[in-house]
């Protein structure tokens, strides 16, 4: 079942990664979810989470039964949706850069495209994803880095042992090369 705009709770949010493999010639797109944890503002309000992540690659979401539900769509429902990795609430930054980005970094390097996307609704918590904040993290633990930041030292900690590998032992097929970073946000 296709989840529309409407359906989709705003702490929902897909981080869909696109590589373009050379050898084979194809696409791939591989859909990844982050389930962002309830904010105090909404516990505070009563609000309760509607989204399980019931295994490394599904995601639940329970709409409650309206009370003397009569209808159909006033009853109790319950979708599962597949997708090639879940990030629950629990997942920290780190979690979701190392699983989701960080393997494509190689592919990058070797003259691969790769594009992440952040996708979701307002208040879904892509910003936090792909740049990281700069809140007060007392309350969790999580690296202030998003995908972004990680991802460029990454790249960058890649070009310069590149560099070291060129000096030392010709190259590897990389004598002459020319590097060249665009990020657009």
């Amino acid at each position: 079942k296709k989840l529309t705009k409407m359906e989709a709770p705003l702490y929902v949010q897909e981080l869909a990664t696109v590589e373009k493999i050379q050898t084979q010639n194809t696409d791939r797109v591989l859909v990844a979810v982050r389930v962002r944890p309830l904010s105090e503002k909404e516990l505070k309000n009563g609000a309760e989470g509607c989204v399980e992540c019931s295994q490394p690659s599904t995601v639940v979401i329970r709409k409650k039964a309206q009370p003397n539900a009569v209808l159909r769509s006033q009853q109790e429902q319950l979708n599962e949706y597949v997708f090639d990795q879940v990030f629950g609430p629990e997942a920290n930054q780190s979690d979701v850069y190392t699983n989701a980005a960080a393997k494509h970094i190689s592919s990058l390097l070797n003259g691969i495209n790769v594009t992440v996307i952040a996708y979701g609704a307002t208040g879904a918590g892509k910003t936090h994803t792909m740049m990281g904040s700069t809140r007060d993290n007392t309350i969790c633990d999580q690296p202030p880095e998003g995908i972004i930041p990680m991802a460029l030292q990454d790249v960058f900690s890649g070009i310069e042992d590149a560099k070291v590998t060129q000096g030392t032992s010709g190259g590897a097929g990389h004598i002459g090369s020319t590097w060249s970073v665009k990020i657009s946000y």
